[in-house]
């Protein structure tokens, strides 16, 4: 039978574990595959596009945009969390700008199957846009001034399957984060307006290595 390499990395062990086709029961863990047994560094970046849905005058409106990047650090002290993005451009937003003001931390939920190979097509998780006490992203109008902050959570979705043989993906969609700390934009928007995310879908990878994937055992 054939043995997939994976480097199992948690918050007191690293451990290169040879494994078969079957999973083990245990608690959800993020771990990097590689065909060399050797550790990579945990940090990954993504490219993609996110669309806000945010209350303007009481009406839902769309903000897109497109160009959007993140770097991030695979989390290693937690079996659930998987990744902690510490930078966060928005792109082209058209006259908006949208950036990060605290890390944002994607975490996998554990009540779910998974298998010790890239083959989950559909990891769930959510992604917390929040330090606890404030949302972390900015939003800034260059032609209004007007500026907000967003905070809260929405659901996230990780594909172990690579596109071709780097890029994995990472995909949000869904409500939970809340407007805030509205200054500047003349009753357009509101303190507590709902923001719903759609048409997130990023491609990531481990960051310069092309053949290294983040995998999810458990």
């Amino acid at each position: 039978m054939s043995k997939k390499i994976v480097l199992l990395v948690t918050a007191c062990l690293v451990t290169i574990v040879a494994l078969g086709a079957a999973a083990y029961a245990g608690p959800i863990r993020t771990s990097i595959l590689t065909p060399y047994g050797s550790p990579p560094a945990a940090t990954m970046s993504g490219t993609g596009a996110i669309t806000f849905t945010i209350s303007r005058y009481g009406v839902p409106t769309a903000l897109s945009c497109t160009g959007t990047t993140f770097g991030a650090a695979v989390s290693t002290p937690s079996l659930t969390g998987y990744a902690t993005i510490s930078t966060f451009n928005g792109g082209s937003c058209g006259a908006w700008t949208v950036t990060r003001t605290c890390n944002i931390r994607v975490d996998a939920d554990t009540t779910q199957n998974v298998d010790p190979t890239i083959t989950d097509a559909n990891v769930t998780g959510r992604a917390y846009f929040t330090n606890g006490s404030s949302g972390c992203l900015q939003f800034a109008d260059s032609l209004t001034g007007c500026t907000f902050t967003a905070g809260g959570s929405v659901p996230a979705s990780f594909d172990e399957v690579p596109d071709g043989s780097t890029y994995q993906g990472l995909a949000l969609s869904g409500s939970g984060l809340q407007v805030s700390n509205v200054s500047g934009c003349l009753g357009a928007y509101s303190n507590g307006g709902a923001v719903t995310v759609s048409a997130a879908a990023f491609r990531v990878h481990v960051t310069g290595v092309s053949d290294y994937h983040l995998d999810f055992v458990d």
